[in-house]
């Protein structure tokens, strides 16, 4: 049995290349941390090679490496759980009658609560503006909670997916409503925007309808709370 020691090996260097978007968009390929999201992109075929210093762990693919290189490949400080190497999710043809569109979030966190919200209430296809944070920053994956394997996310100009999907109702996230009554049993794109800045002026300009959670007392929710309530009104 092989363990790696050295940050000199060709293999780990690889590895530690995919930390920059850059390069997980040249190789198509990202790294995941943690049991839960590991075992639902295992669900789905997705790991390349397990990544762990556990020298009892038996899998079919895996990778044995030094336990502070293998800190170096995660996003948290002393972390003990196995990492894997996985593919790019591939996109899907649209199906769903309700399809999420994220504008311009720039939070990780806050996109990853997004997604793993979209599955909980059944929201299938989500599309991310060309501006909204990268889907395989490591914050995104772990607050999704291995959510992505289930869904069918693209990134997209949103004006162009918009005008390609003409059959839809588009309800935008806006100052303008009163509250979620336009939400009903059509077609419908909902359109979820910026944290501090909500949803671009060109898209509000073509929406059909607008939404807005009645609130008290304070100004704003989060994004990602927000975005909760929008699809749990929309799931009754």
């Amino acid at each position: 049995m092989e363990i790696i020691k050295s940050s000199e090996n060709k293999k780990f260097k690889s590895l530690k290349k995919l930390l920059t978007k850059k390069e997980r968009e040249n190789t198509k390929t990202f790294l995941i941390e943690g049991k839960n999201i590991i075992e639902e992109a295992k669900k789905y075929n997705k790991i390349l090679t397990y990544i762990t210093d556990d020298i009892n762990k038996i899998e079919d693919n895996i990778f044995y490496i030094d336990k502070k290189l293998k800190e170096s490949l995660s996003s948290l400080k002393n972390s003990n759980e196995d990492i894997a190497l996985v593919k790019y999710l591939e996109k899907k043809e649209i199906s769903s009658n309700t399809i999420l569109l994220i504008d311009n979030v720039r939070d990780p966190s806050n996109l990853g609560t997004i997604l793993r919200t979209c599955l909980a209430f059944g929201v299938k296809d989500i599309v991310l503006s060309e501006n909204t944070v990268d889907l395989y920053n490591s914050k995104t994956l772990r607050a999704s909670e291995g959510a992505i394997f289930s869904l069918n996310i693209l990134r997209d100009n949103l004006l162009n997916f918009i005008s390609k999907h003409k059959e839809y109702k588009v309800l935008s996230t806006s100052l303008k409503a009163n509250d979620l009554s336009a939400l009903d049993n059509t077609k419908k794109i909902i359109v979820i925007g910026n944290e501090g800045n909500g949803v671009s002026k060109e898209i509000l300009d073509i929406s059909d309808e607008y939404l807005k959670i009645p609130i008290k007392n304070i100004d704003s929710l989060n994004v990602a709370i927000a975005t909760s309530i929008i699809l749990y009104e929309n799931s009754k």
